[in-house]
């Protein structure tokens, strides 16, 4: 009996690549709709889900894979004489393959253009519970949930098959996978359908491990995704110090007018200045403390030409940001062989919410994004 890959993605990249290989490897494809057409259009021979279930697809796709056949054949024990003996009378067959991808409920949810019912109809079913299914029978089953695993899974099948190891590592990052879309659906729910939150979710992957953390006996890993708001244009990785240092130095500037410049040391401004040019603001911010300045974050919230890039390779300084830079300044800037220097890709880096960790729990706040006017100011003393 051939073995059996079901293959069920909303993200095509990749997938006719693997599908090509399983076939070489002479197993059987079962595939859900678009998937199918897509396998078919690239002379891959494959089994439509409905056929291999005998039933149909209904309720506008709803309802695919959620069959006995199919669960069966993910959660079928190899080993279980019991599951064997029960499988024949059922006429139920292993599937060693799940490759799933879910409907991207993830996109939608924060696109304020998307209505709500468009939502929930990509609140994915079958595909989690596939997921889950395969990942919890991990010794037979090997399960994909994204195309940056398959050229790995590729040339481990081509080598032999898939080994245990792989498959644990797998199901893992399957349940990670399944954990963060649920995350993300009772969030949605809370906030926007019954209007009240009553749980505080994480669930972000790793970006890196840092160096280390706050002094050089402290682990730490950055989580989420950090470098969509910057582009690392020199310089080695970021330290937890300096990321810590970098969001402060940003936001300071990003409040403040005309041309502005900030300068952060142990997330404390050494200077902050604006003036009528790049250059006065950066040399006004120094001088608030010339000393301290060494070593620190310098943050920009305009571009930094030739002339200040000068001024500013007369002192160290672990990071440079602004939103852009001239490319003479660069040349000038990249001299400095340990420098970070980077650039802003959005102008809004306050979050919603502050949280810092208590004993038991977390303790929550609204962020600051208020404005007093220069006009209301009074000297008091």
């Amino acid at each position: 009996m051939k073995k059996k890959a079901l293959l069920s993605v909303s993200n095509k990249e990749g997938i006719v690549k693997l599908a090509k290989c399983l076939v070489e490897k002479d197993y059987e494809i079962l595939a859900t709709g678009n998937t199918s057409k897509l396998l078919t259009e690239n002379d891959i021979n494959c089994l439509e889900i409905s056929e291999f279930t005998n039933f149909p697809e209904i309720f506008s796709g709803r309802v695919k894979t959620l069959h006995p056949k199919v669960f069966g054949g993910i959660l079928l024990r190899r080993n279980n004489k019991e599951d064997i003996l029960e499988a024949a009378k059922t006429e139920i067959n292993p599937i060693d393959i799940i490759c799933v991808n879910l409907y991207p409920f993830e996109k939608v949810v924060f696109n304020p253009e998307v209505d709500e019912q468009t939502k929930i109809e990509n609140i994915d079913i079958g595909g989690p519970s596939l997921i889950r299914a395969a990942a919890k029978n991990y010794h037979y089953v090997s399960v994909l949930t994204n195309p940056n695993q398959y050229d790995e899974f590729i040339e481990e099948l081509n080598e032999s098959e898939i080994s245990e190891e792989t498959k644990k590592k797998l199901a893992s990052e399957a349940f990670a996978h399944t954990a963060k879309y649920d995350s993300l659906i009772a969030d949605y729910f809370e906030e926007k359908v019954v209007g009240k939150k009553s749980s505080f979710r994480i669930n972000m992957p790793v970006q890196s491990e840092l160096r280390y953390g706050e002094n050089p006996h402290q682990k730490a890993f950055l989580y989420g995704d950090f470098y969509k708001h910057f582009e690392v244009l020199h310089g080695k990785a970021l330290s937890y110090n300096n990321i810590i240092d970098l969001i402060s130095a940003v936001n300071l500037v990003n409040e403040l007018d005309n041309f502005s410049c900030a300068i952060i040391k142990h997330t404390n401004p050494c200077g902050a200045a604006t003036a009528d040019n790049i250059l006065d603001a950066y040399l006004n911010a120094l001088s608030g403390d010339p000393v301290s300045s060494f070593g620190g974050i310098v943050a920009f919230n305009k571009e930094i030409n030739e002339e200040v890039a000068e001024k500013l390779n007369e002192i160290f300084t672990e990071v440079i940001c602004a939103p852009s830079f001239t490319k003479k300044a660069l040349e000038i800037l990249r001299k400095k062989k340990n420098r970070r220097l980077l650039k802003t890709l959005t102008n809004n880096l306050l979050e919603k919410n502050q949280y810092r960790n208590i004993p038991g729990g977390i303790i929550l706040q609204s962020s600051d994004d208020s404005v007093f006017p220069v006009n209301d100011y009074k000297i008091v003393t």
